[in-house]
């Protein structure tokens, strides 16, 4: 698993878990319940009426808890983290500012 797209066992095993930590989370929770009221409202089933929300969502929370776990391990710097999350600096930072915000993690 994760040989054909060229990852990492221990890189794959970190996004599997990040997805996992990222669906029983509230917010991604919240996303998708949004779209089905709005698909609802709309009778437009089996089509979300905005995919890119949804995977613009889920790639922030992926994100987020793809840093508390490579953070979890051990020391990293904002460089470290950025490469290997593949995001810049600057979100490393966010990432960083909003576990702490939501007292995930303490550093």
């Amino acid at each position: 698993m994760g040989d054909s797209e060229g990852l990492d066992h221990q890189i794959l095993m970190h996004k599997i878990r990040a997805a996992r930590m990222s669906l029983e989370r509230m917010k991604l929770r919240m996303a998708f319940a949004k779209q089905a009221k709005q698909m609802k409202k709309e009778g437009t089933y089996g089509r979300f009426p905005s995919e890119e929300k949804l995977t613009t969502t889920l790639m922030n929370e992926m994100t987020l808890y793809e840093a508390f776990l490579y953070l979890e391990e051990g020391k990293r710097s904002a460089s470290e983290l950025s490469e290997l999350l593949n995001v810049s600096e600057d979100r490393v930072a966010s990432c960083i500012e909003t576990l702490r915000k939501k007292k995930i993690w303490q550093g």
